[in-house]
């Protein structure tokens, strides 16, 4: 008989996946923060606002990777953390503080460039602290601060000169006045009549 006939070879094995592409590298980035006294600030409206504020300056550089926003509050004893998209909140408590509300705003980039140092350069302008100050209705005593990873120099902007050891920039009209002088004592009352002898 006939022999059968030959099997065809086995097709091609797939080629392999690509490996996942490199996680990105969110180990350079810049930090806006600012801080007020006056009002608790929101995770969700101030950082939009904060975002609209600063997207001009950092969006549109090719190697711009993403940003995050939190709130961290602090009353007394008790430091309230809010992330925004998440909105999760950790309290941490700590030992009794004055009221303060820090917006911590973070860009972080692709690569260890240009786009950095002009963010960083960007932020060295006295009029967009101002601006943000006012949109964001921080009022009086509000202190700002830059860093990044990149060994630009961080600095703060103040609300009055030597605020801070870090001080480089002062934002005019935001300086609280302190409180006016207690009224006057009113006199003592006369002593009563000494009773009749």
């Amino acid at each position: 008989p006939p022999a059968p006939p030959p099997h065809p070879p086995p097709p091609p094995s797939p080629p392999h996946p690509s490996p996942p592409p490199s996680p990105p590298n969110w180990n350079i980035w810049a930090s806006v923060n600012l801080t007020t006294i006056q009002r608790p600030l929101d995770a969700g409206s101030d950082c939009e606002l904060a975002k609209s504020l600063l997207s001009p300056y950092y969006a549109y550089a090719n190697d711009f990777l993403g940003t995050r926003c939190s709130v961290v509050t602090r009353q007394g004893a008790v430091i309230n953390t809010t992330t925004e998209r998440t909105f999760s909140t950790q309290e941490t408590a700590t030992r009794d503080a004055p009221f303060s509300s820090t917006l911590l705003f973070t860009v972080y980039y692709t690569h260890n460039n240009t786009a950095l140092d002009l963010f960083h350069s960007t932020m060295q302008m006295r009029f967009l602290w101002a601006n943000m100050a006012e949109q964001l209705r921080l009022g009086c005593g509000v202190l700002g601060a830059y860093t990044d990873t990149v060994g630009n120099d961080g600095f703060d902007v103040c609300n009055y000169a030597g605020q801070s050891d870090a001080c480089r920039h002062v934002i005019e009209g935001y300086t609280c006045l302190p409180p006016p002088p207690s009224p006057p004592r009113p006199p003592a009352p006369p002593s009563p009549p000494a009773p009749p002898s």
